[in-house]
C-alpha cells in the first residue's frame, strides 16, 4: 500500500460525515474498512493509505484534495 503524502483534515472529515448523516460505523462500512480504523483516521492518530483514501472519498462523494491539509505525512516523506 502507498502512504498518503499529506495529512487528513480531520475536522473536514468529521463535518462531511455528519453532513451526510452517517455514523462512524456506517461510513467505515461504505469505505470498506473497520470501524476502529475509521475512528483512528477521524481522530488523527493514523493517516489512511492512498488505496484506503480512494475508498473513503468515493464513499463520501468528494474530490481527492477535499479532505487533505498541506501538512506532510512523515511516513510518505521519510
Amino acid at each position: 500500500m502507498t502512504p498518503m503524502p499529506y495529512q487528513l483534515d480531520v475536522e473536514k472529515l468529521r463535518a462531511l460525515r455528519k453532513r451526510k448523516n452517517l455514523s462512524r460505523t456506517e461510513l467505515a462500512r461504505l469505505a470498506q474498512t473497520s470501524a476502529h480504523t475509521y475512528s483512528r483516521w477521524e481522530n488523527g492518530s493514523i493517516v489512511p493509505f492512498e488505496e484506503e483514501y480512494a475508498q473513503l472519498i468515493q464513499a463520501l462523494g468528494c474530490g481527492h484534495d477535499d479532505l487533505l491539509t498541506d501538512q506532510p505525512n512523515p511516513k510518505f516523506w521519510g
